[in-house]
Order: C-alpha cells, then sequence, then structure tokens
C-alpha cells in the first residue's frame, strides 16, 4: 500500500514538470556532453605520441564528467519533491 502511494505521488510530481524544465536539462545534459567530446578530442591530438599522458588525461576527464554530471543532476532538481 505505502509503495502505491509513493508511485501516485511520483507521477503527481512528474506531471508538475514544466515543459521548459526538461529543454533547459536537455540542453545542459548536451552541452555537457559536447563538451567532454571536444576536450577529448583534443587530448588525442595533442598527446598522440605520449599514450601515457593520453591515458591518464582521459582518465581524469572521464571521472570529471561522470561525477560531474552527477551534480549538476542533484543541483538541478534539488526542489524537486521525487528527487529527495
Amino acid at each position: 500500500m505505502n509503495f502505491q502511494i509513493n508511485i501516485t505521488a511520483f507521477l503527481n510530481s512528474i506531471n508538475n514538470i514544466d515543459f521548459m524544465d526538461i529543454v533547459y536539462f536537455l540542453i545542459f545534459s548536451g552541452i555537457f556532453f559536447i563538451g567532454r567530446i571536444i576536450i577529448k578530442g583534443l587530448i588525442h591530438k595533442i598527446f598522440k605520441n605520449r599514450e601515457k599522458s593520453k591515458n591518464i588525461l582521459e582518465s581524469l576527464v572521464n571521472w570529471l564528467a561522470f561525477y560531474g554530471y552527477i551534480v549538476f543532476v542533484l543541483t538541478y532538481f534539488s526542489d524537486s519533491k521525487w528527487m529527495f
């Protein structure tokens, strides 16, 4: 019974999301991942012959992108009832 109430609250909060909030979230997410792709491309060009440095920087960019995106999602939806 409690599970069904939580699903109903979740669906009600989803229905209350403004369309522009979804658009802004998708735009910011796209910019975030396009930036990641551009940075990794620059790393490939600049560190072409230095494989170890290239791997270290790619790993760092992947780590920053992953955890940065998690922080972005948590802060963007921090005022949403369904998130917390």
